[in-house]
């Protein structure tokens, strides 16, 4: 639960093959340091205030989610393992999302 008493969730939102800003060859620039074709989880939130979920898709895995402590509200999650295809640390900054 982040700071605005919205409930975090590692979700599938979309079909495990990555879309292509995600993958070698994009100019996004966690592409160019890691592209990956797949990953199987992405984040969904649920906001009890407004009833509403959002589906957010990633370009890594996630799967355990941490806060941290920062002005941005910062999701750290692991990838769920060293046989999962793309297995890296990813993040999401919370606050530049609800901008």
């Amino acid at each position: 639960m982040d700071h605005l008493a919205r409930v975090w969730f590692t979700s599938r939102v979309k079909a495990r093959a990555n879309p292509d800003f995600c993958r070698e060859g994009s100019d996004h620039p966690s592409a160019q340091l890691m592209p990956l074709d797949n990953s199987g989880r992405d984040l969904s939130r649920y906001d009890p205030a407004s009833d509403e979920w959002t589906l957010i898709p990633t370009c890594f895995s996630t799967h355990h989610l941490n806060f941290t402590e920062d002005d941005t509200h910062t999701i750290w999650f692991s990838a769920g393992g060293p046989n999962n295809n793309g297995a890296v640390i990813g993040w999401f900054n919370t606050a530049l999302f609800d901008e």
